[in-house]
């Protein structure tokens, strides 16, 4: 059996799942004004401007640790890369008709394919329970898609 999720960790999770869901709507609308590539600049200039409270708030954490490891850099840069194309897809498939709901629905099927990458890389074992949360995962993903 599997040990219980904390408090902090689940509130970090709602947060993000609330977060997520409120920008899908917020890309939807901005995609009505601007195209996907000029939402990835102003993501980038935004980007950019956020690095200085990246550091001060990270700083005492970074110069005491002080391990910029070249691997996990790389690893960080491929993953920033397929993000960027990702959300362009994303963007692009938003803007194709008034179905923001079932393009959100549809791009939800992504812990499947965390789940099988997970278990063939890095050797982690699917319990039962993400097994389980998956197949509802895929329905629900056929349900919207139908």
């Amino acid at each position: 059996m599997s040990n219980p999720i904390s408090r902090e960790r689940a509130l970090l999770i709602g947060f993000a799942t609330v977060a997520f869901g409120v920008v899908t709507l917020m890309r939807k609308v901005a995609l009505g004004r601007i195209n996907p590539i000029q939402f990835e600049i102003v993501s980038g200039i935004v980007h950019v401007m956020l690095i200085p409270v990246y550091l001060r708030i990270l700083s005492e954490n970074l110069v005491q640790q002080n391990n910029w490891d070249r691997v996990g850099i790389a690893w960080t840069t491929a993953a920033i890369l397929l993000n960027v194309l990702g959300g362009l897809a994303f963007m692009y498939a938003l803007q194709l008709k008034n179905d923001v709901g079932v393009v959100a629905s549809l791009s939800s099927a992504s812990p499947i394919i965390t789940l099988m990458l997970s278990a063939l890389f890095l050797g982690e074992q699917p319990t039962m329970k993400s097994v389980i949360g998956i197949g509802f995962v895929l329905f629900g993903v056929l349900l919207a898609s139908h």
